[in-house]
């Protein structure tokens, strides 16, 4: 059976895996030699060390830095008032729990006059 296609001649093992670490990490690959001497374990070990890093980070992060609102249900605008302190003017309320709802993202509902901004709501 022939094959019709042309391909350079393979060089050893060694050599191919030297020119493509050198022409991927720029750096003397000659240098870098793991203890059996295949000078791209190290570098591989690495590489998927760093992605495995990365996507946990890419993929975790936004759910350890948002709080969970869980705890705080949604709740009415009178709800709301009944918790602010005795004497609280209630238009003023209300639109300090509308701006605080829009420059956190947070729901209108779901913002509690005892909720701590960076705790409770996630502000940084």
């Amino acid at each position: 059976m022939q094959y019709n296609c042309w391909a350079p001649p393979l060089k050893n093992r060694k050599e191919l895996t030297l020119s493509l670490v050198r022409r991927i990490v720029r750096l003397p690959a000659d240098r870098i030699v793991s203890p059996r001497g295949d000078p791209a374990m190290p570098l591989f070990l690495l590489a998927v060390a760093l992605i495995v890093i990365s996507l946990a980070l890419f993929c975790c992060w936004p759910a350890l830095r948002k709080p969970s609102l869980d705890r705080w249900p949604p709740i009415s605008e009178d709800e709301f008032i009944r918790r602010c302190p005795p004497g609280v003017n209630r238009e003023r309320a209300l639109k300090v729990r509308q701006i605080v709802a829009k420059q956190l993202g947070v729901d209108y509902d779901r913002v509690y006059p005892e909720q701590r901004f960076v705790e409770d709501l996630g502000a940084d």
